[in-house]
This record gives structure tokens, C-alpha cells and sequence, in this order.
């Protein structure tokens, strides 16, 4: 794994809830913890390797005086090589904290993009709720009236009913509109 890899990895949304994808996320931790692992025991190694050196270094010290320099180069080698490892492991843990702050925020951009479609259409609702009850209101009425009409016509007894056509020229055309079919609008029937 490189450094790059840290820095390229996506990880999918969820679309149910708010984040990302755990298996995704577990996976790719994952892979740095390889690495990291595997840098370690590189590092172990290395450590090893020089502790080795040295032993060598020793026994050619027994044998001769360039022993000493063999083991002073053994040493800056293991050394730099134990940096270098330490350096690239910080690099990779700093790439994928960069990452992570990223990711937190497109995931605060996101659920703030959510936020504000779920108020708009709760404003929606709430104004469609209104008109409906409104329209409602005024249909209850229109109705109302319509039956307060036909009460008198009843109590005024057989006699004094009205035939369709009479009942048109005495009652305003638009009130008659409103009571046929509550829509502002004649069937052809009940125009005769």
C-alpha cells in the first residue's frame, strides 16, 4: 500500500442512514493496519539485521582494528533505515487523517443538503395542507347553502315548489353554478 492509495481511497454513502459503508471503511483500515504492521517488522528487522552487524563487528574487532568502522557504518545504516521507516509510516497516518477530515466534511455538506429538501417540502406540506382545508372550507359552505335553499323550498310545502326551469331565473346564475356540482360547472343533464 501506498501513499497514494491513502490519499485515493472513496468510500460509498450509505443511502439509509447518515455515513459511510463500515465494511468499506473496516477494509481500508484494514489494508493501512497491514501496512503499518508490515513496516514494523521491517523495522524489527532492520533491527535485528544491525544487532547482527554488530556481533560480526565484534568478533572482527577481536581479529582487527577495522572492525570498529564496520560497525559505525552498520550503525548509520540501521539507523537511517529505521528513520526512513518511522517517516513513512507518519506520512501514511497523516494521509489517512487528511482523508478522514474530508470525508467528515462531504458527509456535513451532505447530511446539511438533506436537512434543507426535508424542511422545503415540510414548507410544502404544510401550505398544500392549507389550500386543501381552505378549499375544503369553502365547499362545506357552498353546500351548506345549498341545503339551507332546499329546507325552505321543502317548508313552503308542494304547492309553492318550483319547477327546474323557474328555480333558473329566480336564483343568481353563478350560486346555481357552485350548488349543481360543486366545480363551477353544469352536466349536461341538469342544464334542462
Amino acid at each position: 500500500m501506498t501513499p497514494e492509495d491513502v490519499r485515493n481511497q472513496v468510500f460509498t454513502t450509505v443511502r439509509l442512514r447518515e455515513g459511510y459503508d463500515l465494511s468499506e471503511v473496516d477494509g481500508f483500515l484494514g489494508r493501512v493496519e497491514g501496512t503499518l504492521i508490515g513496516l514494523f517488522g521491517e523495522n524489527a528487522n532492520l533491527r535485528t539485521q544491525l544487532e547482527a552487524a554488530e556481533r560480526a563487528a565484534e568478533q572482527v574487532a577481536v581479529r582487527g582494528g577495522g572492525a570498529e568502522r564496520i560497525v559505525a557504518l552498520a550503525q548509520k545504516v540501521a539507523d537511517q533505515a529505521v528513520a526512513e521507516a518511522f517517516e513513512k509510516a507518519e506520512q501514511i497516518v497523516n494521509e489517512a487523517k487528511d482523508r478522514a477530515a474530508s470525508l467528515e466534511r462531504q458527509a456535513r455538506d451532505q447530511t446539511a443538503g438533506i436537512h434543507s429538501e426535508v424542511g422545503d417540502l415540510q414548507e410544502f406540506a404544510t401550505a398544500y395542507r392549507r389550500r386543501l382545508k381552505a378549499s375544503l372550507r369553502t365547499q362545506q359552505e357552498a353546500l351548506q347553502e345549498q341545503m339551507t335553499r332546499l329546507d325552505a323550498i321543502g317548508e313552503a310545502g308542494p304547492d309553492t315548489l318550483e319547477t327546474p326551469v323557474t328555480m333558473l331565473h329566480r336564483v343568481d346564475q353563478a350560486d346555481w353554478r357552485v350548488g349543481a356540482q360543486g366545480d363551477g360547472h353544469f352536466a349536461d343533464e341538469n342544464r334542462a
